[in-house]
């Protein structure tokens, strides 16, 4: 559906519904955007499929957050963490210069993208984004920490394809990832190690 379409659909709704009409098929977006994951069958995931996942695993592994967590509050920051991929794309996890070049568009995004929401709901939108992005909570640390195992699981459940054609090793996936596994759930950074050694054991990742 065109801008125009969207548009002729929505006015006569009132100016707060038309809003959220509007949201919510911006929003539908993240349908379309292609992550470089890889599901377990073999085709690239999308960062609606991914969200989603998230917010299963942050119910689901709950119990292992390093720290009291407000799961529902989890849950919905997850949800929404990438919706300004939708503006910005996404940038591989490997990739530093792209990841720091999508910061800034991220946060365009998220101003643009949270503000079609007018009043309380956008700004707790908002709120929440950039509270996953400051890592300065609980809740955030555990989000970020299942951001960061669900793809790992995939990457493994694919036989290590993304790690292939990303050409990183073992030590590099450690590298970018147990810190942050650590500060959210640990026993997920004792499940990346499992998984890296067997990985590695079979031949899918080099060691170095």
């Amino acid at each position: 559906m065109s801008n125009e379409q969207t548009a002729q659909v929505v006015v006569p709704l009132g100016e707060g519904l038309a809003r959220q009409v509007r949201f919510a098929l911006d929003v539908h977006g993240l349908t379309a955007i292609e992550r470089r994951t890889y599901t377990a069958t073999r085709r690239r995931e999308t960062s609606a499929e991914h969200c989603w996942h998230l917010a299963l695993l942050a119910y689901a592994f709950s119990e292992y957050a390093a720290a009291p967590v407000d799961v529902a509050h989890t849950i919905l920051m997850l949800l929404i963490h990438d919706v300004p991929e939708i503006d910005a794309g996404d940038a591989s996890i490997y990739d530093t210069v792209a990841r720091n070049a999508a910061a800034a568009l991220e946060a365009e995004a998220a101003t643009r993208m949270f503000g079609l929401l007018a009043g309380q709901a956008g700004d707790t939108l908002h709120a929440l984004w950039e509270e996953f992005e400051a890592q300065t909570t609980a809740e955030a640390r555990y989000a970020k920490a299942i951001d960061r195992i669900a793809p790992l699981l995939l990457n493994h459940a694919s036989e290590g394809q993304l790690w292939r054609e990303a050409g990183v090793t073992a030590a590099m996936v450690r590298t970018t990832h147990e810190a942050v596994l650590e500060a959210g759930a640990p026993m997920l950074a004792e499940t990346l190690r499992v998984l890296l050694a067997d990985a590695v054991t079979r031949g899918w990742l080099p060691a170095e």
